[in-house]
């Protein structure tokens, strides 16, 4: 199987969430974005994202977001902001969130189709948000109860949905 997991840390609770997609396009990018706001019920104020090809263009020494994440941004009020390079801005939250996807190797040969593997995406999502985070000493779900007070409640169900693709 080739496929790509989308992976969302939270800046205080740490808690994480993984999503399958089998590519990195800016259709995958808005569906998991969307994804990630409806299992938190609620937007985050800000995103922070890597310069993804898929939703900035560089020209020169400038990075540009493209027409569609800038309109996102403006109907959801989240605020995209993108990673500097180089830079040690989120790597600390994010790099140890992305282990997840070595724990996936275990597995390798143990599944024989997607619905298998989406499975056992989420069986380890839900045990990573329960084990204690080795910063926190907390687990990421109950250091979450207190997050979720500060999410900004979720746009217009149909608003969103306009940005979904639906051939997936």
């Amino acid at each position: 199987f080739h496929f790509n997991i989308y992976s969302a840390t939270l800046g205080y609770s740490r808690k994480h969430i993984f999503l399958f997609t089998f590519n990195k396009t800016e259709s995958d990018f808005l569906r998991c974005t969307i994804n990630v706001f409806k299992i938190l019920g609620g937007l985050p104020k800000k995103i922070i994202t890597d310069n993804m090809t898929s939703i900035v263009s560089v020209k020169g020494n400038k990075k540009y977001k493209h027409s569609k994440i800038l309109a996102f941004e403006k109907d959801t009020g989240v605020k995209i902001k993108l990673c500097k390079a180089r830079s040690p801005q989120t790597k600390g939250k994010d790099e140890s969130a992305n282990r997840f996807v070595n724990r996936l190797y275990a597995y390798n040969n143990d599944f024989e189709d997607l619905d298998e593997l989406l499975k056992i995406i989420e069986n380890l999502n839900i045990r990573c948000n329960e084990q204690c985070n080795q910063t926190t000493k907390v687990p990421p779900n109950i250091l979450f109860q207190k997050e979720k007070e500060y999410l900004l409640p979720l746009p217009n169900q149909v608003m969103l949905e306009s940005y979904l693709d639906s051939s997936f």
